[in-house]
């Protein structure tokens, strides 16, 4: 068997919006609400040995607006709530920079714990944050995905960039109505970025989460 055999399809999943309903910079954890559907796609790909994983921008931290303890509450919470359906993730991975702080409020080894068995990572760095695909490739490393049979649900342009730019083949945009004019700004992401990569992306926007298939051996 290769090394190509070995690796893993993932579903890579924003948080808010897309698992949790995104109210803002959440602090509490009293606050979080799954998103429909969300327990039922995730549990899927539980049964399927498809590897879930969370990539999630927290510029609240970087903008000093959250505290990482706000964010670790919040995350506990999400976690607890996906348990209660049977649904698990294997990782989250979230970038709590922002490009006008001038340095990190934290240690950078405080980026770096668990939620109940669920590692989480964190870096201060650019390219960790979405667009670019710092979260994706890190994690392919560290789960050994196959990222070129994975795919991703997003609500924000950014989530599609970064899908993009980490070699994912499929994007799925998932309707939201706190940020729908993203749908407007598509076809201009997409043109700018398909000058930058060879071969096939493709993308569809979804009203639920119910919709979408999961990554399979077979391919995507």
């Amino acid at each position: 068997m290769t090394m190509a055999n070995t690796l893993k399809p993932a579903l890579f999943l924003d948080r808010d919006g897309v698992i949790i309903h995104d109210a803002g910079y959440l602090k509490q954890a009293d606050q979080v609400r799954l998103i429909p559907t969300a327990a039922e796609l995730i549990r899927r790909a539980n049964e399927a040995g498809v590897a879930v994983v969370v990539v999630t921008n927290q510029s609240g931290i970087g903008r000093t607006w959250i505290t990482l303890e706000d964010y670790k509450s919040v995350s506990a919470r999400m976690v607890e709530l996906l348990a209660l359906k049977g649904a698990g993730l294997d990782r989250i991975y979230f970038a709590p920079f922002y490009k006008t702080a001038e340095s990190s409020p934290y240690p950078q080894g405080e980026f770096e714990f668990a939620t109940g068995s669920i590692p989480q990572k964190g870096a201060w760095t650019d390219e960790y944050r979405k667009p670019n695909a710092g979260m994706l490739k890190t994690a392919a490393q560290d789960l050994g995905l196959d990222l070129s049979r994975s795919i991703m649900i997003g609500d924000r342009v950014t989530d599609l960039a970064a899908a993009h730019n980490a070699g994912l083949p499929r994007f799925y945009f998932l309707k939201s109505d706190l940020f729908e004019n993203e749908t407007q700004d598509l076809p201009a992401w997409l043109e700018k970025l398909e000058r930058h990569r060879a071969g096939s992306f493709h993308f569809e926007t979804v009203d639920t989460l119910g919709e979408i298939p999961l990554p399979g051996a077979g391919g995507v």
